[in-house]
């Protein structure tokens, strides 16, 4: 976990080993970037980058130049040994969260970098920080994390198989997202004791 929020490290570890121990299984590498963005620019500018192009908005840049480069230098270390990437892939992955943190961009995203190595990275507006309820970003953390704790779903395994077979049996976005709404629901109902969540 990389934490530049006010959110406490503790808290997110123990709603993220929360999360995991309800899973039957977990294979992948996942590491968790999180940091503050301001105000929305006006007019709205997307955020250029080879993944997720154009799907973040350019918010004001709360952390400052050194933040960005310690973020995107643990970032380079941990991808550092991963047999999968190459010096091409870590260069072209670090560029794309670097004009996500450079622009402010409210990233909500779970990046499948490799089968088995897994980039969560959370840009977490103002209005969320300090309007919405706690229990807003318990979701959006959990729904994250879920999408890098899913497994058998894009990368490998059989859905792969039978979509690669049928395109009818893809698993459409309706399936992966509600997977992880119904389980990031379900936990944040459980960690702050609420017995009505299943209208959510």
């Amino acid at each position: 976990i990389i934490n530049y929020t006010k959110y406490a490290t503790t808290d997110l570890e123990n709603w993220i080993y929360l999360a995991e121990s309800k899973m039957k299984s977990r294979r992948a590498r996942i590491l968790l970037f999180i940091y503050p963005v301001g105000e929305m620019k006006k007019p709205e500018e997307p955020v250029r980058s080879d993944y997720a192009d154009q799907v973040f908005m350019s918010h004001e840049v709360l952390l400052n130049q050194t933040d960005i480069e310690s973020i995107l230098d643990q970032v380079e270390d941990w991808f550092a040994g991963d047999s999968c990437l190459d010096t091409r892939d870590i260069k072209r992955n670090l560029s794309d969260y670097r004009s996500w943190l450079e622009n402010g961009g409210d990233a909500s995203t779970m990046h499948a970098v490799c089968e088995e190595t897994r980039i969560v990275a959370m840009g977490v507006t103002k209005n969320m920080r300090f309007y919405e309820p706690l229990e807003e970003f318990q979701t959006f953390l959990i729904h994250e994390l879920y999408h890098a704790f899913q497994q058998d779903l894009e990368m490998e395994g059989k859905c792969r198989d039978m979509r690669e077979q049928d395109e009818r049996n893809s698993n459409s976005q309706w399936l992966v997202e509600g997977a992880a709404h119904y389980f990031a629901t379900w936990l944040v109902a459980e960690i702050n004791n609420n017995p009505n969540y299943e209208s959510d």
